[in-house]
């Protein structure tokens, strides 16, 4: 676990990085009142998380997948991406 878990945001991250897409419900299971707030603070750090919006019939379904996270710096200096992408 890159963050920690009991932190709103450690939370949100580790929930994204366990499953391949995250239902608005499971977020909301989570018990973060202000969880787009979260997610924007996850964002400005560099990870890449995505929402997707889907409708079926009149209902409006949203799904959130984690596509990057941020680069980090190696020991030497070095700069690498820790790429953690779902995308098949």
């Amino acid at each position: 676990m890159t963050d920690d878990y009991r932190t709103q945001q450690g939370r949100i991250l580790s929930l994204l990085q366990s499953r391949e897409s995250v239902s608005l419900p499971d977020i909301l299971d989570l018990r973060i009142a202000n969880y787009r707030a979260r997610i924007s603070e996850l964002r400005q750090q560099g990870h890449q998380i995505l929402c997707e919006t889907t409708e079926v019939g009149k209902i409006r379904h949203s799904c959130y997948r984690l596509v990057r996270q941020p680069r980090q710096e190696s020991l030497f200096g070095e700069r690498h991406e820790a790429n953690h992408s779902l995308v098949s």
